[in-house]
């Protein structure tokens, strides 16, 4: 007895990223009516504002400081962070139409899944989801960390007529109440917003690859049970019994007969599962050509601040700041921006790549040469991995993220050795 398929859909199921995207204004509200569209351009602006905003106060404020190297470096960090987090906030509103276009394809793909293929493409993208709310819970105790160091250094500063200081870089002082209260609030709200943007853009990326992985997965498995199904055929020597490989095809066996010239039922179901595959695994790697589009740049914007904010921030946290720890949350940030755009493309290519062996592993050299010409093109497919780069430039796996991380460690000693020097 077949069971029912679960009604949550594919948006629900990625629902915290999907709230994110809509937040900053990346993609648009569900209903297309006038109030929401006309909040989607407001949230857009808000977004825009706010990142662009940041940017030119601590572009400003490095100019004003470049004199002086631990401030000068703390500002251009933050600029790289900010101008980085504009970038790939633009592209990503650019290219909107295409992300809009891969979550539909993804949803239908969804709709046709099996309840056991929703489990296993669910599995596969877990991890992105939980990295997204440790992404976001990290960027909200940053902004936390930095919102309470400038109350906390004033209370514990033994002169009275200490001056105020906002929690981020802006173009004045400010000290006299109520600007300075309003102003203060004023950051620390801008700043989420920046950081539920960034959060939301940086895990969009990450989000739709692990989920092309479990695509993958499930034609992985289909071919696998392709192959077990065969093995139990060819060992049965019965001709009346057919089993069945898959119910979800039984429309296209005709066809396949009358296509392929088989008069076996079984290898026309053989034909027919095969057949599905095929078009399967094209869609997924034309997803891929998407993917690469959408985020080559962003990866690339990611792979060199998080490596540069890397450096800074143990440069900061070797200084002599009284409130020199709210920057090490940012060393999470770092490493897990680096994480995310490394990790799930090393997923892929291997994914990827396993499609190959699973093809090459059914039986293919008993059908006819119809099927094994299909079986041939799945298998040159797949020899090729999927592999994402950043910026057409390098290519993002697990090793680029090593190499990545151990360039950070050489430029802070790069960094701190300049100072010693210069103290000399």
């Amino acid at each position: 007895m077949a069971t029912a398929k679960t009604e949550e859909s594919f948006s629900q199921v990625i629902r915290m990223n999907v709230a994110l995207l809509k937040f900053s204004g990346t993609i648009p509200m569900d209903d297309e009516i006038s109030s929401k569209t006309l909040l989607s351009c407001g949230l857009t602006i808000i977004s825009g504002a706010a990142l662009i905003l940041h940017t030119s106060a601590y572009i400003y404020d490095f100019l004003i400081h470049a004199a002086f190297l631990e401030t000068a470096i703390e500002s251009l960090a933050l600029i790289i962070a900010l101008f980085g987090g504009l970038v790939r906030y633009l592209i990503a509103y650019w290219l909107r139409g295409d992300m809009h276009k891969i979550l539909r394809t993804l949803d239908d793909l969804w709709k046709t899944a099996s309840d056991d293929e929703r489990r296993c493409v669910n599995s596969l993208m877990k991890g992105a989801k939980n990295l997204t709310y440790f992404f976001l819970s990290q960027c909200i105790f940053t902004i936390f960390f930095y919102t309470i160091a400038p109350l906390f250094v004033h209370l514990h500063d033994s002169n009275s007529n200490a001056t105020r200081s906002l929690p981020y870089a802006f173009f004045t002082e400010v000290n006299q109440s109520p600007c300075y209260e309003i102003l203060y609030f004023i950051q620390v709200f801008s700043m989420l917003n920046v950081g539920v943007t960034c959060v939301g853009v940086d895990m969009a990326g990450p989000l739709l690859i692990t989920t092309v992985c479990g695509h993958l997965r499930v034609i992985r498995n289909r071919f696998r049970s392709m192959e077990q199904s065969m093995k139990i055929q060819m060992n049965d020597k019965s001709d009346k019994i057919i089993p069945r490989i898959s119910d979800r095809y039984n429309q296209a066996i005709v066809d396949s007969r009358l296509e392929i010239g088989i008069n076996n039922p079984v290898e026309t179901s053989v034909a027919s599962e095969l057949r599905s595959c095929l078009n399967y695994h094209k869609i997924i790697l034309k997803i891929c050509m998407h993917i690469e589009r959408l985020t080559k740049i962003i990866f690339l914007t990611q792979l060199i601040g998080s490596t540069y904010i890397l450096s800074a921030v143990g440069f900061k946290l070797t200084g002599n700041d009284q409130d020199k720890f709210k920057y090490s949350s940012q060393i999470v940030i770092g490493l897990v921006q680096l994480l995310i755009c490394n990790w799930p493309p090393h997923d892929l290519m291997t994914e990827s790549e396993a499609i190959a062996d699973a093809a090459y592993f059914v039986p293919w050299y008993h059908w006819p040469s119809a099927l094994q010409k299909s079986i041939q093109i799945v298998i040159l497919r797949a020899q090729k991995p999927v592999r994402l780069t950043a910026g057409k430039f390098v290519y993002l796996s697990l090793e680029t993220f090593a190499s990545m991380v151990s360039s950070a460690v050489s430029f802070f000693t790069v960094l701190r050795s300049f100072n010693q020097d210069k103290q000399l």
